[in-house]
């Protein structure tokens, strides 16, 4: 799940609806014309904690180790026996996460299991990131991020979302296939005017703010 492209839905619902296309699931809207690309370095820090993630799944799964479960379990066993194999650290809210694998914990078709989880996730994260940066700063462009991913695509009438002239290309999230990110073609002039619009309304609410504290140290003087 997007967040931030969840709270862009209100905003640009205006130049989803210019492109004609019916989007079921919707999750999320960003403008591409406003992000920036990807860094290497992020896209690697991604593919890094690709490792914890595998053995999450397999530890989870049910029954345990194996690949390609539909069932995952979350019950204090599990959480217990993640322990065994994953090193955990506190992040700055005091809330334990896992950082690493004790590989020394795990050997043999576990170790292969996780590997090839491992490399089939880099490949995802890799896909979905280039993918990203190909339309990042493009005026033309919008990015609908809905639950359409994997087999959702047929069940939801993702073929029909295809058949848009508007419809680019859609790559399935790396981090949950449930989910999917679609590219649209946008008229450039629609952006421009909601980009020229965005822009005179942050200026108002920079003056407003601003009166009022001038205001409020008036009062307080």
């Amino acid at each position: 799940m997007d967040i931030g492209a969840y709270a862009r839905i209100d905003n640009l619902s205006k130049i989803l609806a210019s492109t004609g296309v019916d989007i079921p699931r919707l999750r999320g809207l960003r403008l591409m014309a406003t992000e920036e690309k990807i860094s290497e370095e992020d896209i690697k820090e991604m593919t890094a904690s690709a490792d914890v993630d595998a053995v999450e799944d397999l530890v989870r799964s049910c029954p345990p180790w194996s690949v390609g479960s539909d069932c995952y379990s979350y019950c204090w066993r599990t959480d217990k026996n993640l322990r065994r194999f994953l090193v955990y650290t506190k992040d700055e809210s005091g809330y334990d996460r896992p950082t690493a694998v004790r590989w020394e914990k795990i050997h043999g078709k576990r170790r292969k299991k996780i590997k090839l989880l491992t490399k089939t996730q880099a490949k995802r994260i890799r896909k979905s990131m280039d993918t990203f940066n190909k339309y990042a700063g493009r005026k033309d462009v919008l990015y609908v991020h809905a639950r359409i991913g994997g087999n959702n695509w047929v069940f939801f009438g993702g073929q029909k979302v295809a058949e848009y002239p508007a419809f680019i290309e859609r790559v399935d999230d790396w981090f949950d296939s449930t989910y999917c990110d679609i590219y649209l073609k946008v008229d450039e002039s629609i952006v421009e005017q909601y980009l020229k619009e965005e822009k005179e309304r942050e200026k108002k609410a920079e003056k407003e703010s601003t009166a009022q504290f001038k205001t409020t140290a008036a009062d307080e003087s």
